[in-house]
């Protein structure tokens, strides 16, 4: 019963006043990625943002980052045809147009 009263009080206390992301390593914040609840999301990205901002290349290809903030292996942006599904373009597709 003690264990759980104290396993909760530190839990809430966590979500209460957040993480000093701020007094973290870079490693830390890198091995943090993707395991983050909505709610501390926010502050951990702001801090992660400027580090990237003053990262040099070198350190940015070491953490993978500076395509976006979370610098995704498959680059996170928008490619080519991004947001067009897969329909042609001369307008032969199905679609729900009139004739």
């Amino acid at each position: 019963m003690k264990k759980t009263i104290l396993i909760t009080a530190v839990a809430m206390s966590i979500s209460l006043f957040g993480a000093d992301y701020a007094s973290m390593s870079t490693d830390q914040l890198m091995n943090m990625r993707g395991t983050l609840s909505a709610a501390e999301h926010p502050a951990f990205s702001e801090e992660l943002q400027k580090r990237v901002q003053n990262m040099s290349d070198e350190e940015k290809a070491k953490y993978n980052v500076g395509r976006g903030l979370g610098g995704s292996p498959r680059g996170g942006g928008m490619g080519q045809g991004a947001g067009r599904g897969m329909m042609p373009q001369d307008g032969s597709g199905g679609g729900m147009g009139g004739r």
